[in-house]
């Protein structure tokens, strides 16, 4: 395999601005935050998979109780940690790409907008980077003002997932 180099895009110059070649700052700190981000999203996924693996443990163990109605509730439960965990993932993923490729380009202007229930919102920016960062800070916004409504047990049980003294601890 033979490494080639990136050529550099030529960019339009004022007339009378004296054109600069890119410090080494410049260069660097875009991978810099690429490397970061893709850290902090392997830490972030290993927590949430952590969690999941955890309550899957204590609520389906041996010790748990074994009733339909139990296992429905710990489904359902389970599904929500899941959807949550994949919203949260999507949200912190979408702000750490909007931010690489924030510092990596800079575009004409991008534009983005909405309405719902009657309101507007209209979003304009030179990068596409900062589309990406608004996206990922509104779906992260919403996975977590989200709710889950579970049914109430039925005849009026109570069913107790806290976990148990006599329980085996998790590995």
């Amino acid at each position: 395999m033979t490494a080639t180099s990136a050529k550099a895009v030529p960019t339009v110059v004022p007339e009378g601005a004296i054109p600069r070649a890119p410090s080494a700052w410049e260069e660097t700190i875009p991978w810099f935050m690429t490397a970061m981000s893709v850290l902090v999203l392997v830490c972030l996924a290993w927590f949430l998979l952590e969690n999941i693996y955890w309550f899957r443990s204590i609520a389906t163990s041996p010790l748990a109780p074994n009733s339909a109605d139990y296992r429905i509730y710990v489904y359902q439960m389970h599904l929500a940690t899941i959807n949550r965990s994949v919203g949260l993932f999507a949200g912190f993923a979408l702000i750490f790409i909007g931010t690489s490729v924030a510092f990596f380009t800079l575009k004409k202007f991008t534009h983005i907008g909405g309405t719902a229930a009657g309101a507007t919102a209209k979003l304009s920016s030179a990068s596409p980077g900062i589309v990406a960062m608004f996206l990922g800070t509104v779906l992260i916004m919403f996975t977590i003002s989200s709710k889950d409504r579970f049914p109430p047990p039925p005849s009026g049980q109570q069913v107790d997932i806290r976990p148990q003294a006599n329980e085996p601890q998790p590995q």
